[in-house]
């Protein structure tokens, strides 16, 4: 398929589901992958912002077909192609969550770590944002309604609701 046929299915996802959370897992610097090509991907992630994305730089596997393949990419060209998708993606990823703040969310609390005095709970919503809230109870596997809040760094701070 194509960036454009994928673009349109992302855009047909979101018209379903309004806060669907697409991630992706970007690999970069295959052998042969030229500037050129790099923009595409580029502007493609651009294009779709993503909620999340997992980059990382091809490295050669020896044994493979591609450790043998020409245009292997400089790793300083690798490195320079990973820190600007990751730059994109944390852009992309602090909106997302920042359009969840004042929303009501199923939460999946999953585990609990001692603060000050209080139990902070760590969990996922429905669209994956991370979030955490403080709860005297326990949570843990339970499914709760929280309100989104604030957003701090890379997760969403939630008021627990019964």
């Amino acid at each position: 398929y194509t960036a454009g046929q994928y673009f349109d299915v992302v855009e047909r996802v979101r018209e379903s589901v309004g806060d669907v959370s697409i991630t992706a897992d970007v690999l970069v610097g295959f052998p042969g992958e030229t500037e050129s090509d790099f923009q595409a991907i580029f502007a493609l992630c651009e294009r779709v912002e993503f909620a999340g994305m997992h980059v990382f730089p091809y490295s050669v596997r020896p044994g493979t077909s591609a450790a043998h393949f020409d245009g292997q990419v400089p790793s300083e060209a690798k490195a320079r192609r990973v820190r600007a998708l990751m730059e994109l993606g944390d852009v992309h990823s602090a909106r997302f969550r920042a359009r969840s703040i004042g929303e009501v969310r199923p939460v999946l609390w999953e585990e609990a770590r001692e603060s000050d005095g209080q139990t902070a709970w760590s969990g996922l919503t429905d669209n994956y944002i991370r979030v955490v809230g403080l709860s005297t109870r326990p949570l843990a596997n339970e499914i709760t309604p929280a309100l989104l809040v604030a957003q701090q760094e890379d997760l969403v701070l939630a008021e627990v609701l019964r």
